[in-house]
């Protein structure tokens, strides 16, 4: 994939940026050396899914980007990892479109981009911010798998099966490349580790 965005090459332009990630600590992100960058963990292949809008969605509309992937279903209701999220997009609004959000569903036989589109509006989810993600059940666990991410068979609710996925943040860089995966069921220390290491990939793009 070429479709980089060329600009971000220079690490001091996006400085300005990246300094409006709030309450996040990135002095070691805007130093003259160049630091020590988060470990390469993987590529993610390419995928073509379908977003809350029903719109195709997938490598070519994340090339170039930063971008962190998180994990859930809608029918566990206003769950933990929708309300982290939530601030979390609140954190990064000055950073886009060079950082982005991306959440898939694990129960894309239920979650249809009508139900993500509704579950999003209820978290006033911004689509310019925060992408939602479903497609064919085989291909979207094919995608959580690749970014490192174990898909279970889990409960049943109503008389429908449910799927289970561990509660984690992926960061992919710019490249589709994987360079870390943070606990998110200890939000403090987990997302203040990964937005250092977003701040990172930003200003110093390998």
């Amino acid at each position: 994939m070429s479709r980089a965005l060329t600009w971000i090459a220079r690490p001091t332009v996006l400085v300005a940026v990246v300094v409006l990630i709030s309450g996040f600590q990135i002095v070691r992100a805007v130093t003259r050396d160049r630091p020590v960058m988060p470990a390469i963990y993987g590529e993610v292949p390419e995928f073509q899914l379908t977003d809350q809008r029903g719109r195709s969605f997938g490598s070519i509309q994340l090339d170039g980007r930063v971008w962190i992937a998180s994990f859930l279903h809608t029918r566990c209701g206003t769950c933990l990892i929708a309300q982290r999220m939530t601030k979390l997009q609140d954190s990064i609004k000055n950073a886009t479109p060079y950082l982005h959000l991306v959440t898939f569903t694990v129960d894309p036989e239920h979650d249809s981009p009508e139900v993500l589109s509704d579950y999003a509006g209820e978290l006033r989810a911004s689509p310019r911010l925060w992408t939602w993600v479903t497609g064919d059940k085989a291909a979207a666990h094919g995608v959580i798998n690749s970014l490192g991410v174990s898909v279970a068979s889990g409960g049943v609710v109503g008389k429908s099966p449910m799927s289970q996925v561990d509660a984690t943040y992926v960061l992919i860089d710019q490249k589709m490349r994987i360079r870390g995966r943070y606990d998110a069921t200890s939000p403090d220390k987990a997302v203040t580790q990964m937005m250092h290491d977003a701040a990172l990939l930003l200003n110093y793009p390998e």
